[in-house]
């Protein structure tokens, strides 16, 4: 779980949480610049953020049976089913997140894949950063250019958060989140964590991909057609941060799995860096 400090600032302020996902989504404003629009236009996208949320919630809750993406994972509706719907907005959302993640699957050679989980397709670590950051963005055209969007730990800014001052976010401790083991500073941009210390073990370990040693050597085993390549998580935990919230939960996600040996990987996206806790050392270790 990614943190921002959010100390008082000097500016004026305003704080919004939003019950949604089984979670709390926090948005903070920030009137930086003093540029704000009056009261009853900032309530209003305040209202439509929620409401995009709910709208989120509705499209990709595996809670529910009836959702867009329930429906999909079960086979009740088939890829060309969606791609022959696509003018309704719904669909479109969920296209655009199967999509986005096929592309994370291939960049990362498989150790990120939605598809490798229990009853099929399930992308809600994705959907999570990737909802904060079309929310933040919604709230800038509205004329709010400071916020920080906390989807559960999952961080997008935009601006400042405060006169000359940058959103520092912290990384806690794999076992201790009141405890940081490194923060750094983020303006506009995303960062997500991922790890077993909030919610049990939740990364699967995809059946395809490089096998991973037990230590952080490359030196991997060969296998055969149907053996897992895959071998074990090779993170504790992991944050990246960068442009893009989707990617930084793509990414994130896949050194989960992958350690060291994904910075083959990693390099491909420019902009992105990540602190990462290994599983077998626990090592601290750096990329980008």
């Amino acid at each position: 779980m990614t943190t921002a400090a959010l100390t008082a600032p000097a500016c004026r302020s305003l704080r919004d949480s939003v019950e949604v996902w089984g979670t709390v989504v926090t948005i903070d404003l920030r009137d930086v610049d003093s540029t704000w629009p009056a009261e009853d236009a900032i309530a209003a996208a305040l209202g439509e953020a929620t409401a995009h949320l709910h709208r989120i919630d509705r499209v990709f809750s595996t809670c529910r049976p009836d959702s867009l993406v329930s429906r999909y994972r079960s086979g009740e509706l088939s890829r060309a089913e969606l791609e022959s719907s696509a003018e309704d907005d719904d669909v479109a959302l969920l296209l655009t997140v199967i999509e986005a993640c096929e592309r994370g699957r291939e960049l990362t050679e498989g150790a990120f894949d939605p598809w490798a989980v229990d009853g099929g397709f399930d992308p809600s670590g994705y959907v999570k950063g990737w909802a904060a950051q079309t929310v933040a963005d919604r709230l800038v055209t509205h004329g709010l250019r400071h916020v920080c969007v906390n989807a559960a730990g999952d961080l997008t800014v935009r601006g400042l958060a405060d006169v000359g001052t940058a959103w520092r976010v912290g990384v806690p401790h794999p076992e201790d989140r009141l405890t940081l083991v490194h923060s750094f500073d983020l303006t506009d941009g995303a960062a997500a964590t991922s790890g077993f210390s909030e919610r049990g073990e939740h990364i699967v370990v995809p059946s395809s991909g490089p096998s991973i040693p037990p230590t952080s050597s490359r030196t991997s085993a060969s296998s055969s057609i149907g053996e897992p390549r895959w071998t074990g998580h090779g993170a504790r935990q992991t944050t990246v941060w960068g442009p893009d919230a989707g990617w930084c939960e793509i990414l994130s996600t896949g050194l989960m799995v992958a350690d060291r040996c994904g910075l083959d990987w990693f390099a491909q996206l420019p902009g992105y860096r990540a602190f990462c806790v290994d599983a077998t050392e626990n090592r601290v270790f750096r990329m980008g």
